[in-house]
């Protein structure tokens, strides 16, 4: 028994770091290669500004608002992402090398924003280029890892292959904007879920679901749409778990309840927009604040624009409701932004036909790849029906509620046709074509190739 195992581990071991040169090869060939995005000089400056904030140790709420940073501020972004950019320019900084703190105008030209200065020189480019492509190697390794302890080593390998030569993926690895760390946590998660689903005792099942919880909140940390996808996927599998008779009703509220109380706990320990001002909280204050307020919103008094001079205590309190209020103020953006020509959607006459004509052919990795995308769909779909019917357990389930999770929140909620929003469904559909793929060659073997040897 334990010849075979090690021979699967150097099989294994060699595919994966045949994927890490391949990917790398690819990715660090195309860094100076890709066309600037007017986004990179936002996610650059507002990098290096929350990481000098977070290096100092300065946690004045007025600081991390950052109104001049625009949509790349507090307002609209948690951190993470951002001083995965910060830490590393810091790190290993360039000599005689200035800190960037210029953004990109939408109402210019790239000549007048480089003549502007609007423009990071090209060696700092590049570099915080290289931040966005280790993530992607990491997602190219991650993407491997899952189709293998979901399906088999060969799947692993064809979705990471499929994922590596994907023009889409190669392009926003390669531009330093925070997609890729928050596609990295997102398949983090997946790979715990698969985890989650093979555990049976209580306590192994809530210390997963806690793991889970916990890198949904790293991947929130990065964009808020994380714990949208994540809390939707997890429910998915939580319910399959039940079904097929793995998990009881109290067990499943357990896990859950771990769940958002670790995913949570992670998105406000990381932000700091989002911390109470310990030192300025006094109770009797607090007390007759909340008073006055109650009167005031009861008798039609209060306005808004006072609240911050009138009820300092409350509005200390209210920076917790920051987090919540982010996608208010994304959807009244995206929607200014569906109004303006320079933030074009593109969706044309008719969105759901031009959704999927994007999805399907623009971020396809090669002709037809559709067709293995539905042959996979039809697959899994159907093992999935089985695994319920038989109660058995079927772990292809945790990569395919990935996708599907992925593709209807995007199908449902993405207003701007823009390709980096397509790219967790892009990422997670490599898996399923992967098994479309794999199961056509093993078809096509057992049915004509053996009985042509034999011949």
């Amino acid at each position: 028994m334990k010849k075979p195992n090690n021979s699967k581990l150097i099989t294994s071991g060699i595919l994966f770091i045949s994927i890490f040169l391949l990917a790398s090869s690819i990715l660090f060939t195309n860094i100076d290669k890709t066309d600037f995005h007017a986004d990179e000089p936002g996610w650059i400056a507002s990098g290096y500004y929350y990481t000098n904030l977070l290096l100092q140790g300065d946690f004045q709420w007025e600081k991390w608002k950052c109104p001049q940073c625009g949509p790349w501020g507090s307002a609209y972004n948690p951190h993470l992402g951002q001083w995965a950019i910060g830490i590393t320019l810091k790190a290993f900084p360039a000599k005689g090398e200035q800190e960037f703190f210029n953004f990109y105008n939408f109402d210019l030209s790239y000549k007048q924003n480089k003549a502007k200065g609007n423009i990071p020189a090209q060696p700092l480019l590049l570099r915080a280029r290289s931040v966005t492509v280790v993530f992607s190697l990491l997602c190219c390794l991650l993407i491997g890892l899952i189709g293998y302890y979901s399906h088999n080593l060969w799947i692993g390998g064809i979705a990471a292959i499929l994922l590596i030569f994907n023009k889409i993926f190669i392009v926003l690895s390669t531009q330093a904007l925070t997609d890729l760390p928050y596609n990295f946590f997102l398949l983090c998660a997946c790979l715990a879920s698969i985890v989650w689903l093979q555990q049976s005792r209580p306590r192994y099942i809530l210390v997963t679901s806690f793991l889970y919880g916990s890198l949904i909140g790293l991947a929130s940390s990065v964009k808020i749409t994380g714990v949208l996808v994540g809390g939707l996927f997890f429910f998915s599998i939580i319910l399959y778990k039940q079904i097929i008779g793995n998990l009881k009703l109290k067990d499943a509220v357990k896990c859950f309840a771990t769940f958002s109380f670790s995913a949570i706990a992670i998105i406000y320990l990381l932000n700091p927009f989002f911390w109470v001002s310990l030192k300025e909280i006094r109770g009797t204050e607090v007390f007759l604040e909340v008073k006055t307020f109650y009167q005031e919103v009861q008798e039609g008094k209060f306005q808004k624009e006072n609240f911050k001079n009138e009820y300092p205590q409350l509005e200390n309190f209210s920076h917790l409701l920051e987090f919540p209020l982010m996608f208010a103020r994304w959807n009244k953006l995206m929607n200014n932004q569906l109004r303006e020509p320079k933030f074009a959607a593109q969706w044309g006459e008719n969105r759901f036909i031009t959704f999927h004509q994007t999805f399907l052919e623009d971020n396809s990795s090669f002709p037809l790849e559709f067709l293995f995308l539905f042959l996979g769909i039809i697959l899994y779909g159907s093992k999935i029906a089985n695994s319920i019917h038989t109660g058995t357990f079927f772990k292809g389930t945790a990569p395919f509620f990935y996708f599907v999770v992925n593709y209807v929140f995007i199908l449902l909620f993405m207003k701007l046709n823009w390709h980096r929003y397509y790219l967790p469904t892009l990422i997670a559909s490599k898996i399923i074509v992967a098994g479309g793929i794999y199961e056509s060659i093993k078809f096509i073997w057992a049915k004509y190739v053996k009985k042509i040897a034999k011949f």
